[in-house]
């Protein structure tokens, strides 16, 4: 066992190993935790750094794609403005997205309908004299008619129909014997510049002539019962001075409205043309009840403008 002496000693041995042990141990987690607190901020300056650098690479990228998006866009507007849709494909002035695809599809039923072969196809746009050239503004004088009601004759108005119909009529006979010249040495030949000439014929009348004057006239016709309605006395002193104001604001309002009828108009009748007579000319009737269906809408589409016609009516005689 030994003297006590000695197990004092081996005590004070083993108590020394001890702290110095513990000293040891207190050093290395104190080194430990320094270098794990160095290794974490580098990593976290590291961390700041890429995130830093990736922030700024997507908005390097994001600026990109906006400068190419709307370079475009403007390229889009540029291409499809200088085409100014005319009245043999919806003569309208373009300014959006949804009028261009609208434009594309009347364009593409015109060459669909018995389309020639793709060797025949030109790769440059033709020269269309009715939707290039000022021509295509006799499609609008149906319209002006209507609002310039209260300044014309008794056959003011309905001359204006006759030239806007003269136009329809020509840009018909155009289509149809452009089909007639792509088709040499088909077959069906007579049929192909048919279905264009009836196609262009219909859509033509109904959403460039009928539908759009008879929501003219009706804008006129509500404006001045408007008018017979209020108390006007305030417009007392421009008639001193020779502005009748009762007949120039029933015009000024039917010359706007045009604008906005343009779209809603092209677009049912779009609509409407593809489930009914543009399908039945491309041959794409099924069935008895899409017959059926195509049958209805284009009754529904004949009917309009009488109806509105006599709305225009009925509100004018109680303005009266």
């Amino acid at each position: 066992r030994g003297s006590r002496p000695e197990t004092r000693a081996r005590a004070s041995t083993r108590r020394s190993g001890t702290a110095r042990r513990g000293a040891l141990g207190r050093i290395t987690r104190s080194m430990t935790t320094a270098i794990s607190a160095r290794a974490l901020a580098v990593v976290a300056a590291r961390a700041t750094r890429t995130a830093r650098g990736a922030r700024g690479q997507a908005a390097a990228r994001r600026c990109a794609t906006e400068r190419r998006g709307g370079a475009t866009a403007r390229d889009r507007r540029a291409t499809f403005g200088t085409r100014m849709m005319s009245r043999g494909a919806a003569p309208r002035a373009v300014t959006t997205e949804d009028e261009v695809e609208a434009e594309s599809r009347r364009e593409a039923r015109e060459s669909a309908v018995g389309a020639a072969p793709p060797h025949e196809v030109s790769e440059e746009k033709e020269y269309d004299v009715f939707r290039d050239s000022l021509l295509r503004y006799m499609g609008y004088a149906n319209e002006c008619g209507e609002a310039f009601v209260a300044w014309l004759p008794v056959w003011g108005v309905p001359a204006t129909y006759g030239i806007a119909a003269t136009y329809v009529l020509a840009d018909t006979v155009d289509k149809g014997v452009k089909r007639w010249n792509k088709a040499e040495g088909a077959s069906d030949r007579a049929n192909q510049a048919a279905a264009v000439a009836t196609e262009t014929l219909t859509w033509q009348m109904l959403a460039s002539v009928f539908w759009p004057g008879s929501f003219i006239r009706v804008v006129v016709a509500t404006t001045n019962l408007a008018l017979a309605k209020a108390d006007v006395s305030a417009f007392d002193s421009l008639a001193a001075q020779g502005l009748d104001v009762e007949r120039i604001l029933p015009t000024l309002l039917g010359l706007a409205a045009i604008p906005f009828i343009v779209k809603p108009i092209d677009t049912t009748i779009d609509a409407a043309a593809e489930i009914s007579f543009a399908k039945a000319l491309r041959g794409e009737m099924k069935n008895a009840s899409e017959w059926a269906v195509g049958a209805g809408v284009v009754g529904a589409c004949l009917a309009v403008p009488p109806v509105l016609f006599g709305l225009a009516e009925t509100i004018s005689n109680a303005a009266q």
